[in-house]
């Protein structure tokens, strides 16, 4: 994914607009860390009511470090302690995120989600709900480059830096916030451990495989398709009689000329050709 510096982000140019109480040119095209504007506050948390509202989010935090409760605990539910992720989804209220995880963990191999992907979209919904938090209104893919700002290798210290005071400046604690980003190995624990969930890979015949996820790329466009048709035959004139569809999918060998059904050249296990070397 590309990564875009915030600072470079430009307002739309608006006569005028309120900030926390205060004026914004938004004509003058003041970055977002200029105009003090990163994400979009809630209308309704502005001035002395934002102030109040900060201040309520820094004291959730405190009581969470008097309490302990940013500790990166890996504990599992074999130890009689729940695991770091089951606590985290409790404090964040993240309701359906488990079974979530677990259903893209646990998908056919071309639907499935890897440990490490859901590490990251794991710690990126705790940055949006900290965010949300602190008033704060992210625009669309704003989570995903304020998160890879974050964690990325890749990104200069002086855009880190920039991003963590502005979340700072915004009432989002980023040191407590980052201690509970997790690892794909925490993830992997909460899933076995806590939720019982099990990825057999499958061991069949890749062919056989192929062929089973082809028949339902073909199912699909074939459901798809029907349902065009039908909906342009009720609501236009396009003139069509009730009507059988067919989706059929060919493979033509370029070496010899041979076309193939798809179902037939998987059966058969490729072409019979034989590629001339050079």
């Amino acid at each position: 994914m590309a990564v875009f510096q915030l600072d470079r982000l430009l307002l739309p140019s608006y006569p005028r607009a309120i900030v926390d109480n205060e004026p914004v040119d938004r004509g003058s095209k003041r970055s977002i860390f200029e105009s003090g504007e990163y994400g979009r506050r809630d209308p309704t948390i502005v001035g002395s009511r934002f102030a109040s509202g900060r201040q309520a989010h820094k004291s959730y935090w405190s009581r969470r470090r008097r309490n302990g409760m940013a500790d990166a605990d890996e504990s599992t539910g074999s130890t009689g302690r729940r695991s770091k992720v089951a606590r985290l989804i409790d404090e964040y209220d993240l309701d359906g995120i488990g079974a979530e995880m677990e259903r893209r963990w646990t998908a056919p191999d071309d639907e499935r989600t890897s440990l490490r992907d859901l590490a990251t979209h794991f710690n990126q919904r705790l940055l949006a709900a900290a965010m949300a938090t602190a008033g704060l209104q992210p625009l669309s893919g704003e989570i995903e480059n304020t998160y890879q700002l974050l964690t990325d290798e890749e990104t200069s210290s002086a855009d880190r830096t920039q991003t963590r005071r502005q979340l700072e400046r915004d009432g989002v604690p980023v040191e407590e916030l980052q201690s509970d980003f997790v690892t794909y190995q925490a993830i992997r624990s909460y899933l076995i451990e806590h939720r019982g969930a099990e990825y057999t890979a499958d061991d069949r015949d890749r062919t056989v495989v192929e062929a089973e996820n082809v028949q339902r790329l073909r199912g699909r466009v074939e459901t798809v398709t029907e349902e065009k048709l039908d909906r342009l035959r009720r609501n236009t004139e396009f003139d069509l009689g009730e009507f059988m569809l067919f989706v059929d999918v060919s493979v033509l060998c370029e070496d010899c000329g041979q076309r193939y059904g798809i179902d037939e050249l998987l059966e058969r296990g490729g072409c019979d050709c034989t590629t001339p070397s050079d």
